[in-house]
């Protein structure tokens, strides 16, 4: 293009104007479209031009030669043109401006005369400058059009080929995708030559392997070198079927594969088991032939097995002793195949092969033990060096035949613990291998246990204990805590735990246990009920005088407070000591001791009524805190265990916490409240471990005589205090002589600590209730007993008040009973009987369960309240009724359903229910078993809430109030009474809830469906009393207070009576 420099100079002219303002113009050059920002109309400062350097020449003296200005015919025309114009004038100025400088007044006169010399030259001159200039911008114009619009024509040369640069990247980024994706291709392709050529492996292995294993003589692969190899390729075979079931026929050639190898696992399991059947074969034989010393047999047992490797060949020896096939063991984290449940089914033919192969030894065994007994003189008296003879014979049998499982079967599959969720199937059962061959060791074991058993026949317990002690001080305690044990103790100590714990220990326990019982019928003699004498000025017994003579005889170590216990006390102590001393920490069972001591504490309660009633129940008193001391004393100084034990007992304390959480809703008289918890079950007792502590259970019995020992001798010392000091002194001197006799320093001290101390003890003997599942059963049981005597003795009234509440043809009580003797018969009046029989039962021994129950424990909040005053209110014993009959509702609601739907069903051929499971059957049908069976039991359960709330309040204020009136004991009084008091008590009950019984009953036998008349218990309410009056609420109250007099009656007596019996 044009170079800039021609235009980059432009002079500066002074302009007229016609408004007399002289403006300064000033060229700039527009700048190229390519070097403008984008967006913007700024034009850049021109760039100055480049100044010419002149030299000075020299200054002419005469005018300026004429000259014309020549007339610019092109850009470089007009350049030229301009410069020498721009040069001569500069030349004349310059002379002139010398002239003037030479002479002031001259160059005022030759500038006036020179303006007016060239005054039209100039105009012309600036005119010729000014049409110059016009083309020359005219020029300039036209050539920077030219100029954009060839910069616009390569913008869009540009744009066009930056469109063209972008569609050729677009086209070679795709070319390069398809190249790459060409080459993953041609690397899938070649990845899939190389996998279809592996996997062809598989497929290819299937036929000569076939061949092999089928061909004659193929079990002599089993020695094979490649016989292993050949195992781990059919494990592979199978994996790779089983991970690639999509595979073509990859099923039919896992089968295969597996059928090939049980193939190859039944040629181990046949050599395994023909190469030890030839060894015992042998061993046999050569035992059977004569009899061999302990070396030979040694030799035979053991030594022809170890053998036995030697035959099978390093293939089989190495399958057996390495762990490269046990599949599933705890350290194998692999995920297998199907093939690891045949591998464990070879295991258990192997094993079991092994075993059968052992079982030779046990009447080798036998014939050496009996043997042994032959041997000794008298093995019953000499018991002791002959029983350990043969435990110590038997233990080195089974320390062998570890050693020679270890030797064969050394770190392999057999010899390894795995893990049973990784064994599918049967095997999961039989997966401690290892168990199952110390299980064959016991066999000896057993064995041994058997030939004694006619020397332990006698069962006697110190006998038994010496052979345990012997075996916990040779092997057990001699090795625990040792880690540097050698082979044959460790697999001695082994044998003897089994011998102990499978055996030995249990039999000891019950030999224990039997021991504890036989001290429930020990009969107490005079002597050891004697009570204490002064001898010398000490106070002995005669039993005590005995005991130390023949202690003294036979040099015994009992201490003398021992010595002088009953002998109940001494036997009890004598157990726990054997019991509790072992060398071994053996697991210790709380029944045994549990046993020993309740059995010892209820022999002391029975010794001390003895002496209660013949010395009166200070003595008693006396005796019990003496013997129970030294039991305590015991537990104390040899740290013996806790006897307690595990026994099941009702526990209502989820019906406590409804009842709480209603009375603290306000919602507690609302029956429709009911009906949530007792779907869900929460008014019923639950079943839980109750745990029995037997030395709490002294504890407390011991408590309770201190106590009132205590509190006698105190009240004593104190009244005579008051009224006689010699007195007091005389009550004090006989209070320490009564120690002195029958306790040591120690317990005197305590006891007369006691007695000075103002605090009664009253929280120490607080619960003084007996307690516990046997308390419970008792209650249960004597309700059963007054629930039959109930229904059979009111089941005729019971018929004739269901007839009159349910129906209208009959005026009275007595129509109505004439009615059913003349229609029905006799047996009517016990129609329906079997339901009530078993479910009233069931009912009245709920009644009085759950009413002692809430007894008991409405009496330990008392206590915890007031120690002083643990007996019930009037309210509370409502409240415990109230309780039974709430839980005796879930059982009577369906039973008395049935029990009126049978009674009140026609007679005959018009027949509902062929019998009470018919009967329970239809009625769930109806609506399900809550609306259809449990119909009426929100009203039930009111019903019996306040019904058995007024029947157990009245019949214990009769009783309370009988007794307090005649000084009397509750059990002293007379059955007559109870009975009375009973009926009394049957009386009040319908009195106070026969409007509910009415209305219960009417629900029970209203119909179904269409032929319902009551909706709910408030809609029956309504009716009843619109129809009938207030006197529909009562109808039929003369016979139930007729049958109400002789049932109650009946109830309360039999159950009063069966307590008494059963206590």
């Amino acid at each position: 293009m044009y170079d800039d420099a021609w235009y980059s100079y432009v002079p500066e002219l002074q302009q007229k104007k016609d408004g007399g303002a002289s403006q300064s113009v000033k060229h700039r050059r527009r700048e190229s479209l390519l070097r403008q920002q984008n967006g913007t109309n700024h034009i850049s400062e021109p760039v100055d031009p480049i100044l010419d350097i002149y030299e000075e020449e020299q200054i002419p003296k005469g005018p300026p030669s004429p000259t014309l200005t020549r007339r610019a015919k092109s850009y470089s025309d007009f350049y030229d043109v301009a410069r020498a114009y721009i040069h001569t004038e500069f030349q004349l100025k310059k002379s002139q401006d010398q002239l003037d400088v030479l002479d002031p007044a001259r160059r005022r006169d030759n500038v006036a005369n020179r303006y007016y010399l060239y005054e039209d030259d100039l105009l012309n001159a600036t005119q010729e400058e000014y049409l110059l200039y016009r083309d020359q911008l005219s020029l300039s114009e036209q050539h920077l059009d030219n100029l954009l619009e060839d910069t616009v024509s390569a913008l869009d040369l540009l744009a066009t080929l930056s469109d063209s640069f972008k569609t050729v990247e677009s086209q070679s980024r795709a070319f390069q995708a398809q190249c790459e994706n060409l080459l993953a291709e041609q690397k899938r392709l070649r990845n899939l030559a190389d996998e279809v050529g592996t996997n062809l492996q598989f497929y290819s292995y299937l036929e000569p392997l076939t061949r092999r294993l089928n061909a004659p003589g193929s079990g002599r692969l089993v020695k094979s070198d490649d016989f292993l190899g050949m195992l781990l390729d059919l494990n592979a075979c199978i994996d790779f079927m089983d991970q690639h079931p999509d595979y073509r026929d990859s099923a039919t050639y896992k089968t295969r594969y597996i059928s090939l190898l049980e193939r190859a696992l039944t040629l181990i399991q046949t050599a395994f088991a023909s190469n030890l059947r030839e060894v015992t074969d042998e061993v046999v034989k050569q035992t059977r032939d004569k009899e061999h010393s302990e070396t030979a047999e040694y030799a035979l047992f053991y030594g022809k097995f170890e053998s036995l490797v030697d035959r099978l060949g390093p293939p089989l020896v190495k399958f057996l002793t390495t762990d490269e096939f046990a599949f599933g063991h705890c350290d194998d984290h692999v995920r297998r195949g199907a093939y690891v449940l045949s591998y464990h089914f070879l295991f258990n033919q192997l094993l079991e092969e092994y075993i059968k192969s052992r079982q030779f030894v046990v009447p080798l065994v036998q014939r050496k033990l009996k043997k042994y007994a032959t041997s000794t003189p008298s093995p019953e008296t000499e018991f002791k060096l002959f029983s350990r003879r043969c435990v110590q014979y038997v233990l080195d049998i089974c320390h062998n035949e570890a050693k020679l499982t270890e030797d064969i079967f050394q770190s392999g599959p057999l010899m390894i613990e795995y893990q049973p969720e990784k064994i599918v199937g049967s095997v999961a059962e039989k997966s401690s291998y290892v168990e199952r061959l110390q299980k064959g060791f016991a066999v000896h074991i057993t064995t041994l246990v058997n030939f004694l058993k006619p020397y332990l026949g006698n069962r006697d317990l110190h006998r038994v204990a010496d052979l345990i002690g012997w075996l916990e001080t040779m092997y057990m305690s001699a090795s625990e805590g040792n880690d540097d044990v050698d082979r044959p103790l460790e697999d001695h100590r082994k044998a003897a735990y089994i011998l102990l714990n499978e055996h030995l220990w249990p039999l000891s326990d019950s030999l224990f246990i039997a021991a504890a019982a036989e001290l429930e019928h020990f009969k107490p003699t005079e002597e050891d009920l004697e009570l204490p004498t002064i001898v010398n000025g000490r106070t002995k017994s005669k039993s005590q005088r005995v005991s130390e003579n023949s202690s003294a005889q036979n040099g015994s170590s009992v201490s003398g407070g021992v010595s002088t216990a009953y002998p109940t006390v001494k036997s009890a102590i004598d157990l726990l000591i054997l019991y509790n001393e072992s060398r071994f920490e053996r697991p210790k069972k709380g029944d045994v001791l549990y046993e020993i001591v309740h059995q010892t504490t209820e022999s002391l309660q029975r010794a001390a009524t003895t002496i209660k009633r013949t010395s009166g129940i200070l003595n008693a008193q006396v005796f019990l805190i003496k013997n129970l001391i030294l039991i305590e004393n015991l537990f104390l100084t040899h740290e013996i265990p806790d006897s307690v034990r595990q026994s099941a007992e009702l526990d209502f304390s989820p019906f406590w916490a409804v009842i709480k959480q209603l009375q603290d809703r306000r919602q507690l008289l609302n029956p429709l409240a009911y009906i949530k918890p007792l779907v869900n079950g929460e008014l019923l007792p639950a079943v839980v471990d109750q745990v029995l502590d037997a030395r709490k259970e002294m504890e407390r019995v011991l408590v309770q005589q201190i106590t009132g020992f205590a509190k006698y001798w105190q009240s004593k010392i104190t009244s005579n205090n008051r009224r006689n000091t010699d007195e007091a002194l005389k009550a004090s001197v006989e209070f320490d002589k009564l120690l002195e006799a029958n306790f040591e320093e120690n317990t005197r001290v305590a006891l007369w600590r006691m007695l000075a101390s103002e605090n009664k003890m009253a929280d120490a003997a607080a619960d003084l209730e007996d307690h516990g599942l046997t308390r419970t059963l008792k209650d249960l049981f004597a309700g059963a007993a007054g629930g039959i005597a109930q229904v059979l003795l009111g089941q005729p009234f019971d018929i004739v008040k269901v007839r009159l509440q349910t129906s209208n043809q009959y005026p009275n009580a007595l129509e109505a009973a004439k009615s059913i003797w003349v229609k029905e018969g006799p047996l009517a009046f016990y129609k329906g009987t079997l339901t009530p029989l078993i479910g009233i039962g069931a009912c009245v021994s709920v009644q009085f369960g759950a009413f002692h129950e809430a007894r008991r424990r409405i009496e330990a909040y008392n206590i915890s309240k007031n120690p002083l005053s643990p007996g019930l209110s009037y309210s509370q014993y409502y409240a415990a009724g109230a309780f039974a009959g709430v839980a005796n509702s879930v059982i009577s609601g369906p039973i008395e359903h049935v029990r009126i739907r049978l009674q009140t069903q026609p007679h005959g051929a018009g027949r509902l229910y062929n019998g009470p499971l018919d009967c329970v059957r239809k009625l769930s049908a109806h609506e399900g078993v809550l609306k259809g069976l449990y119909r009426g039991e929100a009203v039930t359960i009111i019903r019996e809430a306040q019904a058995y709330g007024v029947w157990f309040l009245t019949f214990e204020y009769l009783m309370n109030a009988d007794a307090l009136r005649n000084k009397i004991d509750r059990k002293e009084i007379p059955s007559w009474k109870i009975a009375f008091y009973g009926g009394l008590a049957g009386e009040a009950l319908w009195l106070a809830s026969y409007p509910f019984d009415v209305v219960k009953s009417k629900m029970q036998s209203d119909g179904f469906g269409e032929n319902q008349k009551y909706k709910g218990m408030n809609d029956c309410f309504r009716k009843t009393y619109k129809a009938e009056g207030i006197r529909g609420f009562w109808k039929g109250l003369g016979p139930t207070c007729l049958r109400a007099m002789p049932v109650s009656a009946g109830t309360f007596a039999v159950v009063e009576m069966t307590m008494r019996a059963i206590n």
